[in-house]
């Protein structure tokens, strides 16, 4: 899963160890620093245009003039959304020590935290990851949606490799986790786990229904949560239940045109046109 370019680039944005602009001098050290810098903010530009190789190749050409905290970490942010997670760990890990030697504020330290999180979860150190994302929610609480975003499509990602090696009840439990440990999050995890259980043959539509109302609990507007109950209402008999759930995921679905189709024809089938 790769993040919004916008996550990615926090840290450029303080002027961490680059200097203050030195056009024009002859010294070759300003000189390197001035063509780093510059090198540094191409590398930028390309991550916010999804150009990760591009970016990676600019922050290794900024290192090799100045090794700056800036420069590493944008490398090791492009390495991280082209899924090199050794690359990501060690640049950013570096960065951050460089960072804290140089006595960077709790800002630019949280962004590279942030951008660590994911690179543990993803790069086979989970529950580091899952502790760094925790230790961010606490010392930042507005990165809260942002670190569950994260936490989710880590259990998404361990639960569809269980149910393709035909473990449906380790899927579900590793989705009921995630819910847990990232609440922003957990009412699409719960819907995961209630279509998980309406995938078995065949459906016990009563545990569907209890895992959609979790959702609910957690976002009674979501659509998803209330088309699967309103499903599971049907197929328990119950035709107005499932109606009423039905036309409001219809109401909710916004710019989910697949899902607004879904409830239309479920509702058709019901007698409502």
């Amino acid at each position: 899963m790769r993040l919004g370019p916008n996550a990615f680039v926090r840290l450029c944005l303080a002027a961490l160890l680059l200097g203050s602009a030195s056009a024009g001098r002859a010294d070759p050290a300003a000189q390197n620093a001035d063509r780093a810098k510059a090198l540094a903010d191409a590398a930028v530009d390309a991550l916010k245009a999804k150009d990760n190789e591009k970016a990676r190749d600019l922050a290794a050409q900024a290192i090799a003039l100045q090794p700056s905290v800036n420069a590493i970490f944008l490398h090791g942010v492009a390495c991280g959304n082209l899924e090199d997670w050794p690359c990501a760990i060690a640049d950013l890990e570096k960065g951050k020590s460089m960072a804290a030697a140089g006595g960077a504020d709790a800002q630019t330290l949280d962004a590279i935290d942030r951008n660590m999180a994911r690179a543990y979860l993803f790069g086979g150190r989970s529950q580091e990851g899952l502790d760094l994302a925790a230790q961010l929610k606490s010392r930042d609480p507005s990165s809260a949606a942002e670190m569950d975003g994260v936490v989710a499509a880590y259990f998404k990602n361990q639960a569809v490799a269980k149910m393709k090696g035909g473990d449906a009840d380790g899927a579900e439990a590793l989705l009921e986790r995630g819910a847990k440990l990232a609440p922003t999050s957990a009412a699409k995890l719960y819907v995961q786990a209630a279509n998980l259980l309406a995938q078995k043959a065949p459906p016990d539509w009563n545990a569907v229904e209890a895992e959609a109302r979790k959702a609910l609990a957690a976002d009674p507007g979501d659509a998803q949560a209330n088309y699967v109950v309103g499903i599971a209402r049907g197929n328990s008999g119950d035709k107005a239940g499932a109606i009423a759930f039905l036309q409001k995921a219809q109401a909710n679905a916004g710019a989910d045109a697949e899902l607004k189709g879904d409830a239309d024809a479920a509702l058709k089938k019901l007698g409502i046109q």
